[in-house]
């Protein structure tokens, strides 16, 4: 399905769980907007697989055509990808998040689901990166041979970069790769799942801003707000 320019090809969790070489941009209202309005980001992310997540995309798509899209929610899956890599015994490497979070996500999920975790927290940078930090994110990454790669940086940082690594994700075999952001505070027990009656209000931002106010978590909602009027209006992006 083509919504405001993007190429829809995943339903549901359980779609993406099953196929290989996925490379998954599960799109809320923010990233419906950057996708249409920053070119960088347009050009880079034009090849990923693409899920709808968020309450007010996915009944847009709905309006607009009736189709039978789930939402595809990073803090959803995430659970169930460790369950099913537990089961095959697979790996699961996370990239990103503070140090402190990032050592307890992993601490976590290897105990509690019996799994082989690697990580890395690289220092923070904006981005491109400097080749020394690619270089070593890479090196990481390439050393712990991963089955899924769940990279937590911020939404933007996460997906130009995943958009921007394609033959190195190949050449290294990786079957899944996604940019799952805050996923891995819930993970590292440091922030609570988002109750699932707030999700299906198209809430969840506000409740994480709550529980995280500061001025970055505020754009982002100011620059989901403006995607959500161009949907809810029937506007069209203009890249």
């Amino acid at each position: 399905m083509n919504f405001f320019n993007m190429q829809i090809n995943i339903k549901s969790n359980s779609d993406a769980l099953k196929m290989k070489n996925i490379r998954l941009m599960t799109s809320n209202s923010e990233i419906i907007y950057l996708f249409n309005t920053d070119k960088r980001f347009y050009k880079a992310t034009q090849w990923l697989d693409k899920s709808i997540d968020g309450q007010v995309p996915l009944m847009c798509t709905k309006i607009i055509k009736n189709n039978d899209l789930g939402r595809v929610s990073g803090s959803e899956m995430i659970f169930d990808i460790c369950a099913l890599a537990s089961k095959k015994s697979e790996k699961i490497f996370f990239l990103g998040g503070s140090k402190e979070v990032n050592k307890l996500a992993k601490q976590n999920v290897s105990k509690n689901y019996n799994v082989e975790v690697g990580s890395y927290s690289p220092p923070f940078e904006d981005y491109p990166f400097t080749m020394e930090t690619d270089e070593k994110i890479k090196k990481k990454i390439s050393q712990f041979k991963p089955d899924y790669l769940i990279v937590c940086f911020d939404a933007y940082k996460s997906y130009l970069w995943i958009g921007e690594n394609k033959e190195f994700f190949d050449q290294e075999s990786i079957s899944f790769v996604s940019g799952f952001g805050g996923t891995i505070n819930i993970l590292a027990e440091n922030l609570p799942k988002c109750p699932r009656i707030v999700k299906n209000m198209g809430l969840e931002s506000l409740y994480r801003l709550c529980l995280e106010p500061n001025k970055k978590r505020l754009f982002r909602i100011f620059k989901s707000l403006i995607g959500i009027t161009y949907l809810l209006r029937g506007n069209k992006f203009i890249n």
